[in-house]
């Protein structure tokens, strides 16, 4: 194991790493084993349960149980990345990881643990409107917002709003066509003076990746341009594809286009595929910056989270009825004990890995391990609990096996 050191970075070699269970006690893992086998179990099937529900039910089809959904999904990722390590440290006494492994970890631990926080703070804004402002649902014709779909629900005139979209298109899209067009009259005046064929193609086969950015991005844009203002005798599954077609197939396409067509992303997916000639794999580490990119945004987040439950206080006291406040308040009951899951352990972690390495490393283990296994198992029941459409949907479901039973 060898190790450079630097004054902002570190730049670590390393092949393997090795996992503890108990420090300094690990031939008592097995007895962690099986309540640890027991603890992810409940968490499978508290979050499954939540999707299953959601799913089959379709007055939950609305978006306080989507964003709950989210939240099941992302308890289930955090699941899925950390249980086959620590179930094999425990019960197999298998402490091995590959750098690999380990980077792949790590990623998804701390992009789960944003992702949650990011769905807690839309939860945060879903609770302010649904308490200041109750929505009002309307039907569009697409799986996502399209603003010309958006506009045909409009009770006012539009024509402003038509005026307004068709300025900013030609001023942005607009301008970026006539740019684009213009840059490449130019280089095919300079790649044309060039004496050299072979030089004259190479030049050329530089541009066609971006040639082909460009069409997968324009081409559905302005299918779907012409689909909505003069298609409308059309099917509506027309107008759907066009729409999926729109935002999926650029993002889809692109990456596709340009590994194939750069060199140096090719060469690279290749070391990475193992295909490579590279075997020198080194880890590099901005300890520093790293920590403060996942403090800035923990701490974005739990301030907006702060701002909504301000204006959610401030619109419930303004209630005359007793009953009504009491009511809306207790719509926040379990999206305050999910917040109060998530970040009371990570506090907990980061206070402990910063100010506590005097103590025990018993600690920081219990406290790692329920950082990642509790708010994954809780989150569920909570909303089970507090929620009397998936309560109620849970009874019916435990009721119907004790008849056919």
């Amino acid at each position: 194991m060898s190790s450079i050191t630097s004054s902002n970075e570190t730049l670590v070699s390393h092949q393997t790493f090795v996992l503890i269970g108990i420090p300094g006690m690990q031939e008592k893992n097995s007895w962690v084993a099986f309540p640890l086998f027991v603890l992810y179990a409940l968490t499978l099937l508290g979050n499954i349960t939540i999707l299953y529900i959601i799913k089959t039910n379709q007055s939950l089809h609305e978006p306080m149980y989507f964003f709950l959904s989210m939240l099941a999904c992302s308890d289930l990722g955090l699941c899925f990345s950390t249980m086959p390590t620590i179930l094999s440290v425990y019960w197999f006494d298998s402490g091995e990881i590959p750098l690999n492994g380990c980077i792949s970890q790590m990623f998804f631990i701390h992009a789960l643990q944003g992702i949650e926080s990011g769905i807690l703070v839309a939860m945060a804004f879903d609770r302010l409107i649904a308490i200041r402002d109750p929505l009002r649902s309307n039907v569009l014709s697409h799986s996502y917002c399209l603003h010309q779909d958006a506009m045909k629900l409009a009770c006012a005139d539009i024509k402003v709003n038509i005026f307004y979209g068709l300025i900013i298109a030609v001023c942005t899209l607009g301008t970026d066509i006539v740019i684009i067009l213009a840059s490449y009259v130019m280089i095919l005046k300079t790649v044309l003076s060039i004496a050299s064929h072979e030089e004259c193609f190479k030049a050329l086969n530089t541009c066609v990746a971006h040639v082909s950015a460009i069409l997968i991005f324009y081409v559905p844009m302005i299918g779907i341009a012409v689909v909505h203002r003069y298609g409308k005798h059309l099917s509506p599954i027309v107008h759907m594809l066009m729409a999926n077609t729109f935002v999926m197939v650029p993002p889809l396409l692109n990456p596709v286009v340009y590994c194939v067509k750069t060199q140096q992303i090719r060469q690279r997916l290749l070391i990475i595929s193992g295909w490579g000639c590279k075997k020198d794999l080194r880890f590099k580490v901005s300890s520093k910056t790293s920590k403060r990119r996942v403090m800035c945004t923990v701490l974005l987040d739990a301030l907006v989270i702060l701002v909504s439950y301000i204006l959610i206080l401030k619109t419930v006291l303004s209630i005359a009825s007793r009953k009504e406040c009491l009511k809306a308040l207790n719509t926040c009951v379990a999206h305050i004990s999910a917040i109060l899951i998530f970040y009371v352990p990570m506090i907990g972690i980061t206070v402990v890995h910063r100010y506590g390495k005097h103590l025990s490393p018993i600690v920081h283990m219990l406290m790692a391990n329920i950082f990642v296994a509790v708010p994954p198992l809780l989150n569920p029941f909570v909303y089970s609990v507090n929620t009397p459409q998936i309560r109620q949907r849970i009874c019916n479901i435990l009721q119907l096996k004790r008849t056919r039973g």
